[in-house]
């Protein structure tokens, strides 16, 4: 029995990927279908099996196809298209098990996969089950080959090899089957997890309606670019709260509120960016939009900077 501590004496499998030599997006399909030909031509003596998985919004399915045999297997909601193609090989090693053939080889369009187990990637608890298996197989005298094949569906093309389109289809229907229980890695719930909480957020936040930052940013999540610099990203961050030294420093020094030498009003963000009429021209120029929200919302960021640059402001933010 072979423990994840020892897993470095798992046998690596063997992972045939001489179709990725040619570039799914150029690549006529048909030239796809016969190159699968040659390849498969090589495995004439082999079982041949195809795996494929399917998700659909939280529903996630698996599927093998083997000769005179095709079992489909429904993933806990919220499992990953990753657990549901790696969970498909495991159950190809599974038929392996119960063939008497020496020879097989396993069919799968999903390259990801393929590279994980090929490189052992044993934090993976599926990935380590599937090294587990097979290395059970390859002592018990199999001979396993995987092969990555391109997927039914190509930006060029229907590629159209029969085996692939059947795994596809049965795994399509297996989304409509009872849940099998069983466990899947918990990495597959973090974006379920964080899709609660941001619901939950925006729903607190959505009773602070009364907050000037809400009409800045009544949807929470967005965040600066980081493409605009260290104090590109605090001087947007700055206006959004409505927070700067230009017009907010005499708090801490006791002063009175500064006023616009052109409109005699309170000099304020909003003033700044979408009141004051000595730059209604640039701001015309720069966001073509009269109101603070629309400015944040709807204008880049790179605008916003070039017109404080305009009007003189951008090293008083």
């Amino acid at each position: 029995m072979i423990s994840g501590s020892s897993s470095w004496l798992l046998k690596r499998p063997n992972c045939n990927f001489s179709l990725c030599c040619y570039d799914k997006t150029t690549t006529n399909p048909e030239v796809f279908k016969c190159k699968f030909f040659e390849l498969r031509s090589e495995f004439s003596h082999h079982v041949q099996i195809y795996t494929d998985g399917s998700k659909d919004g939280i529903r996630t399915a698996a599927a093998v196809v083997a000769p005179n045999s095709v079992k489909t297997v429904r993933l806990p909601d919220n499992a990953s298209i990753f657990a549901a193609e790696i969970h498909a090989l495991d159950m190809a090693l599974d038929i392996i098990r119960r063939t008497r053939s020496k020879d097989c080889v396993v069919f799968s369009d999903s390259l990801s996969s393929l590279q994980a187990i090929e490189s052992c990637k044993v934090e993976n608890t599926l990935i380590l089950k599937i090294l587990k298996d097979h290395n059970q197989l390859i002592n018990s005298g199999k001979s396993i080959t995987f092969c990555w094949i391109p997927s039914h569906g190509y930006p060029s093309g229907i590629v159209g090899i029969r085996g692939n389109e059947d795994a596809d289809i049965a795994a399509k229907a297996g989304l409509d089957v009872a849940i099998t229980n069983m466990r899947f890695p918990v990495s597959d719930l973090f974006t379920c997890v964080n899709q609660l909480c941001v619901k939950e957020w925006q729903q607190l936040w959505n009773q602070c309606s009364s907050n000037k930052l809400y009409s800045v940013q009544p949807v929470i999540g967005r965040s600066v670019s980081s493409s605009l610099g260290r104090y590109g990203s605090v001087l947007i961050n700055r206006l959004q709260i409505g927070y700067t030294r230009l017009t907010n420093s005499y708090l801490l020094k006791g002063e009175s509120q500064p006023v616009c030498e052109a409109c005699r009003s309170p000099l304020t963000v909003k003033h700044i960016l979408v009141n004051c009429t000595r730059y209604s021209a640039a701001c015309q120029r720069y966001f073509g939009v009269d109101t603070l929200k629309d400015v944040f919302e709807n204008v880049a960021s790179r605008n916003i900077i070039a017109y404080v640059k305009d009007i003189g402001f951008y090293n008083r933010i």
